[in-house]
């Protein structure tokens, strides 16, 4: 952390200019507070307002200790509702897709997705054992993954690839793939799509990692 600081006056002291500031962004600053070693405590020098001489941004999924927080301004984020999830579900396939027939059928999906994501991730906060198992990571990487999917074969059944993809992104000791199919199936009032399409298979699902690293290569 002492090194980063440096490197951020060696680029204050190389531009020479006032109007130059270097900013610092720490992610996941709070997994650093786990430490024994306190690394964090490096931050009270440097961060006191009359000594300043950067920006700085810290990123956690939780906060601080006062004697950091003291020296910042705070800013928290909910977790995102239904809306939310259909807007920034809506951004990432605008921005793999931009203006096409795709685009469309991802804006007739998207409202569904976004939803099962919401009650799946409501009903395990109720639970509270695996209350953070899913994340919004998965919920992007599911939405990713259908769109370039559907970019690479525009003939493709969408219903198919948000099965495979859910099965791929959403699995695991918790089976939120089939929890969040029911929900989508349920919301589009598309109940005949339930039983009409299986989850991959393991064999299945690694075939199609093999292909995909293999096109990425």
């Amino acid at each position: 952390i002492e090194k980063v600081f440096e490197r951020a006056d060696k680029y204050l002291i190389a531009q020479d200019n006032l109007s130059f500031l270097p900013v610092i962004v720490f992610d996941e600053i709070g997994l650093a507070e786990l430490s024994p070693h306190n690394p964090l405590k490096v931050l009270h020098a440097e961060l006191e307002v009359e000594t300043c001489k950067y920006g700085f941004v810290g990123i956690s999924n939780w906060r601080l200790d006062a004697s950091k927080m003291n020296r910042t301004l705070y800013l928290a984020c909910s977790d995102p509702d239904d809306d939310d999830l259909k807007l920034t579900g809506s951004v990432i396939a605008q921005g793999i897709l931009g203006d096409s027939k795709a685009t469309q059928l991802m804006k007739e999906i998207l409202p569904g997705l976004a939803t099962a994501y919401y009650d799946l991730f409501s009903s395990l906060k109720l639970g509270q054992k695996y209350e953070y198992y899913f994340g919004l990571r998965d919920f992007y990487s599911l939405i990713k993954g259908i769109v370039r999917e559907i970019q690479k074969t525009p003939d493709i059944d969408p219903y198919a690839v948000i099965r495979q993809q859910l099965t791929i992104n959403f699995d695991g000791v918790v089976d939120g793939a089939n929890f969040m199919w029911d929900c989508f199936c349920k919301t589009l009032h598309r109940e005949e799509l339930l039983f009409q399409y299986k989850p991959p298979n393991l064999k299945q699902i690694i075939f199609f990692k093999l292909v995909k690293s293999r096109n990425f290569i």
